[in-house]
């Protein structure tokens, strides 16, 4: 920063009474976005936005865009004007406040909206103005009407205070009222027409005073410890401490120039500026006891728009800003210019067919002589703007003999030369003619021309020296005063395009080659050689001596600037990738710290040769364009350095001092998201707190660089932190981010002006919540819950394993069940069977008996194996998985029921169902079943003494219902008992299956009924 402040410095001269402004008007209308053409107050806010008050509402610029605000009426009947016909302040918190007829007016700085917070009726001031005149240290408005008086404004109450004027006034005699408020809010009137009185109203003691004065002045304006009174003809400066009047006639250049002025204001280098109606603007400069006058000129571009001026104002930068009535408001920059440019416009001066500029001279009289490509030579005058013009005739020998003029040179003896297409010339400065010097030896290829010329040097003895299209030329005077000039044919080489040449100590030359190299020879006579050729096949634009060491060169190129040692031939070169603009140097200029300025193809560069950095300038900083042109640098004896190019030339002197600069502002005027604009909190949304959920992510930012000297070369800076990754510099003027990541992030703003003066950093705190997925605590219960359901899915599989497990147990125990059962069985009903056939095989052995006896033991072994018989199949039935219904038990029952009772006296009835529904039983609980039935009808055969027998079978769902019952005698009493084996082995059988039985006894005899439900 220390550096590029005293570059600035180095442009910028610091002496006020040496301040040149350029007549360089910028101009906002209706065409820029302008409400009205007609502005009539002007203002730059504490932000640095500048506030133009029109006839159609207040506008803001802040550089780049107007932007208007207006009151909006409520209704039709509505009575409201936007007219804003003077002054307008600005309060502590940044709020606007102005008034007209129709009410008090406050622009929001938080909603940016115009309110209207006193309302006016169409009669309660006639036809008379309400205009505002002073803003206090407490914000309160005093306001001024010609008829009623002055009111005071209370902005946080409301509340409006009339102070009454005590004086009857004609006003039929009043043409209009001119008024204003001096520093204190003391307001001055003064009504033009009869008598033409001034009312003064102190604003301490609410007193009005009358005063009458026989030649009043037109206006007062107000400065610390001095008033200025303007006259048609005259100022008067007013000292309030001595009490003496010290008169200024208004003339310029000796001619009177009275003007009718309504507003003043001085700038800090001494300037007194006035408005005037219908004759621009006029300053005083108090240093040069001058009057000056600026106006319309339909012949140049950036002239006043229109000369009746009505308002002005300095704004923190250093801009004089013009209201104008019909012109809308132009800006004049009172700074000394970083870059001076001709011309200011190109239609400035018609006389010239191009601005083509390629060589240059600063005479004594600071004149600056400029030749062009196609217009001749010219004088411009510095202070008056005039142009003298030089250009050839044909026929007329005294004439300049080429009109592309490419060279000045003023010799030791006070000569001008001048180089041109038509040769070398001799001018004459008295008589303003030319007189051309015939070259000795010139090659025949231009019977009718002389040799292009491209650089003249004087050498060391006095010759002239000439680089020109075909090669060197030396001009020598003799004791007589006259000049020869020889073209130099000696060597072949020598005879190119040469672009420039300088001579060494040595006497020796070096002679840049288009596109062939760099020449270096020795003095050989008159002529030179031989030649060393050094760069070979680099094109060369320039070459000039080091000003810090003669042993060294400064050249220009096509491949960058290149520093040559002479002793050495090494060289070093700087491009692009050194960060130069452009490689395409035509030349450069040393300044007296050995800093260089270079001209490119791509503007000028400042090199500083202590740390090798550049620092670039473009036409956004006042070039004439970005393209300059060979040998079109110069350094003047006041050490003022030219650089011309394609639109005119550029000027300037780098003087070594440092100058504290402002700096510029950086506002953020507007923040949508997601589209809609977002309503601040704080003015211009400084260190603004956003907060928004995580689905309005998209922003689009809109900033602001607050500096009004060229506002199309303010850059500004910014970064989204944690969503860029580096600050981006641009001309751009908003910044749009899509779809970001909840978190948070801070906008950093900044801006620069043309002077590369940074602003301080703006700030905006951005929040975008994350959806509740998002959360931390989300989180938190997203890892409980997955922690869960892997516990619960690791206890479920342990629990399908346990429970697999226990099937397969429970599997194996029904089989060991079953195993045990079938093994009870077949010990239970074969064992025996077999035990009792076997005890009756032996009996038969041992007894012997008769035959009867014999065969009732073969009967008994013959029963006994039927019956195991029975046994083994009601077993093998049991186990077919193929009888596991209801359907087959009751089928199955039914057979083996009607065998056993068929032999026997004893009826049997059985009553199933003809349609049993489809119920599954298992092994053990149809073989439980089936055994309580067969229990059952035996006991009815074995003890009921009975004839006849019912089993029965009910269904209703799942539950089966058995009956058997018999018209025996009934039970016994002992036999009731259910300790008794048969009825317990029942019960038992039923308990195993879920089921119960129970016995009904009477006379009639026993039913027993046993239930199950299947599940």
């Amino acid at each position: 920063m220390r550096f590029k402040l005293a570059l600035i410095g180095m442009l910028i001269s610091l002496a006020g009474w040496s301040q040149r402004i350029i007549p360089r008007f910028e101009t906002l209308s209706s065409n820029d976005g302008l409400p009205h053409s007609s502005v009539y107050g002007i203002r730059q806010d504490k932000k640095g936005f500048m506030w133009f008050g029109t006839p159609d509402g207040l506008c803001r610029y802040d550089g780049s865009s107007l932007r208007t605000f207006r009151y909006q009426a409520k209704s039709d009947t509505d009575a409201v004007n936007n007219f804003i016909r003077g002054s307008f302040f600005e309060d502590k918190q940044g709020n606007i406040w102005y008034s007209n007829e129709s009410g008090i007016f406050k622009w929001n700085v938080f909603t940016e909206n115009v309110d209207r917070v006193k309302a006016f009726g169409k009669d309660d001031f006639g036809n008379s103005n309400f205009i505002c005149q002073f803003m206090d240290e407490h914000d309160n408005l005093i306001i001024l009407n010609i008829i009623k008086g002055v009111f005071e404004f209370d902005t946080h109450t409301y509340k409006l205070k009339l102070y009454p004027l005590p004086y009857k006034i004609d006003f039929s005699q009043v043409s209009f009222a001119q008024n204003s408020a001096d520093d204190e809010g003391n307001v001055w009137v003064r009504l033009v027409g009869k008598n033409d009185p001034y009312i003064f109203f102190n604003r301490k003691t609410h007193r009005y005073t009358y005063r009458l004065q026989k030649y009043p002045p037109q206006s007062v304006f107000f400065e610390k410890n001095r008033h200025i009174l303007a006259f048609d003809d005259r100022i008067i400066f007013r000292d309030l401490k001595t009490g003496r009047d010290t008169t200024i006639v208004k003339t310029i250049d000796g001619k009177p120039a009275p003007f009718y002025s309504v507003q003043n204001t001085r700038d800090k280098y001494g300037r007194e500026w006035f408005t005037s109606r219908g004759n621009g603007l006029f300053y005083y400069n108090e240093k040069t006891g001058q009057f000056y006058n600026y106006h319309h000129d339909n012949s140049k571009l950036k002239s006043l728009p229109f000369d009746i001026s009505t308002c002005l104002y300095i704004d923190r930068g250093d801009n004089l800003w013009i209201g104008i009535d019909g012109g809308g408001v132009s800006r004049l920059d009172l700074k000394e210019p970083k870059f001076n440019l001709f011309p200011l416009s190109e239609g400035d001066y018609p006389i010239l067919k191009d601005y083509f500029t390629k060589c240059f001279f600063e005479d004594d009289a600071g004149n600056i002589w400029f030749g062009t490509h196609n217009s001749g030579l010219n004088i411009y005058n510095q202070l008056t703007g005039a142009l003298k013009n030089f250009q050839h005739k044909d026929g007329d020998d005294t004439t300049l003999p080429g009109n592309i003029v490419s060279s000045f040179l003023k010799d030791k003896d006070g000569n001008m030369w001048v180089g041109s297409s038509g040769g070398i010339s001799l001018f004459d400065m008295k008589k303003q003619t030319f007189r051309t010097i015939p070259i000795i030896h010139q090659p025949k290829i231009f019977p009718k021309l002389n040799v292009f010329i491209f650089k003249l040097i004087q050498l060391h003895d006095g010759d002239i020296l000439a680089a020109t299209l075909l090669g060197l030329v030396r001009l020598h005077k003799d004791e007589q005063g006259n000049f020869t000039a020889r073209y130099l044919d000696k060597d072949p080489y020598l005879q190119s395009n040469i672009i420039d040449v300088v001579e060494m100590p040595d006497n020796s030359i070096y002679a840049a080659i288009s596109s062939i190299g760099l020449f270096h020879a020795k003095p050989d006579g008159e002529m030179y050689g031989p030649f060393e050729t050094l760069l070979p096949g680099i094109d060369l634009r320039s070459v000039r001596h080091d000003e810090k060491d003669a042993g060294w060169l400064w050249i220009g190129s096509g491949m960058g600037l290149i520093h040559f040692n002479t002793a050495t031939n090494k060289y070093q070169v700087w491009g692009e990738k050194s960060k130069l603009p452009n490689t395409y140097v035509y030349g450069s200029l040393e300044d007296e710290n050995h800093n260089l300025w270079i001209s490119t193809n791509k503007g000028l560069s400042f090199f500083n040769r202590t740390d090798n950095t550049f620092e670039n300038y473009s036409f956004l900083d006042g070039l004439q364009s970005n393209e300059f042109n060979t040998q079109s640098f110069y350094k003047s004896k006041t050490g003022t350095f030219y650089f011309g190019g394609i639109k005119g030339f550029n000027w300037f002197k780098p003087v070594n001092s440092v100058k504290n600069l402002l700096k510029p502002g950086a506002a953020i005027t507007r923040i949508e998201i997601n589209g809609e604009a977002f309503l601040k909190t704080s003015p211009h949304f400084k260190n603004q707190e956003i907060t928004v959920p995580y689905s309005k992510n998209d922003f689009n930012i809109q900033f602001a660089a607050l500096d009004y000297t060229r506002p199309e070369a303010n850059k500004v800076q910014y970064i989204l932190q944690n969503w860029d990754s580096k600050p981006v510099i641009t001309y751009g003027k908003s910044a749009r981010y899509s779809h970001l990541l909840p978190g948070n992030y801070v906008f950093k703003l900044k801006s620069a002006n043309t002077y590369g003066v940074w602003s301080d950093e703006e700030r905006v705190f951005i929040h975008i919540t994350a959806p509740y997925w998002q959360r931390a605590w989300f989180y938190i219960a997203g890892v409980l819950l997955v922690l869960a359901i892997i516990v619960y899915i690791t206890y479920m599989l342990s629990q399908v394993k346990i429970k697999r497990r226990l099937n397969e147990l429970e599997k194996i125990q029904a089989i060991d069940a079953e195993r045990n059962r079938i093994s009870r069985d077949m010990h239970d009903e074969i064992g025996s069977g077999l035990t009792h056939i076997a005890l009756l095989s032996e009996l038969i052995q041992t007894h012997q008996e008769a035959e009867l006896s014999i065969k009732t033991d073969v009967n008994s072994i013959s029963a006994a194996a039927r019956r195991l018989l029975e046994s083994i199949n009601e077993i093998i039935w049991a186990l077919n998985p193929q009888n596991d219904t209801l359907e087959s038990l009751l089928a199955y029952t039914r057979e083996q029921m009607q065998q056993y009772f068929e032999p026997f006296a004893l009826k049997l009835q059985i009553d199933f169902p003809d349609e049993v529904p489809y119920i599954k039983l298992t092994n053990e609980q149809r073989r439980n079943l089936y055994l309580v039935t067969k229990e059952a009808l035996n006991n009815v055969m074995k003890h009921a003494n009975a004839t006849s027998a019912e089993l029965g079978c009910r269904v209703n769902g799942g539950k089966i219902e058995f009956t058997v019952k018999d018209n025996g005698g009934g039970l016994p009493e002992t036999a009731a008992k259910v300790t008794c084996n048969g009825l317990k082995n029942m019960l038992k059988r039923m308990e195993d299956i879920g089921g119960d039985v129970k016995w009904l006894s009477d006379k009639q005899g026993v039913t027993v009924i046993y239930t199950f439900t299947a599940g």
